[in-house]
């Protein structure tokens, strides 16, 4: 299962204040009601699979973690930062500014596949997303 880092910010975010609207998190995240609902599926689906309970979406539009778990969920999370953290297109496209700039051999798409684990069509989208950000400026 993949997580990246808005879903873990989202997950923190709700640890840490216990609980937040609706409203709260579409603001926080710049999110339309339907991408913070896709949004949260992922989360859910990240918890099932980690044996945590579902975040839940009261009557009143608020979304909580049980609390009790709260502390060895961000622990897990701590851990996934490290190991299968999954890189935001922003940061794919940095990096790959990055590898390009500091390259000490030639560079093929497979050396960004296997860096960034994503597929080739990912890669060229950002290839070419990183010359118009870098001939911009």
């Amino acid at each position: 299962m993949q997580i990246d880092s808005t879903m873990i910010s989202i997950i923190e975010d709700i640890c840490t204040n216990g609980s937040l609207s609706i409203l709260e998190l579409e603001s926080k995240y710049n999110f339309t009601k339907r991408q913070l609902r896709y949004c949260i599926e992922k989360i859910d689906e990240y918890l099932m699979s980690e044996g945590f309970n579902l975040i839940v979406n009261d009557s009143e539009g608020f979304f909580a973690i049980n609390h009790e778990r709260c502390n060895e969920l961000m622990g897990k999370i701590s851990s996934i930062k490290v190991k299968n953290y999954y890189f935001s297109k922003e940061e794919r496209i940095r990096l790959i500014i990055l590898f390009i700039i500091s390259k000490e051999e030639e560079l093929s798409l497979q050396h960004f596949i296997s860096a960034l684990k994503v597929s080739k069509n990912t890669i060229l989208n950002d290839i070419k997303a990183a010359q118009q950000k870098a001939f911009r400026g």
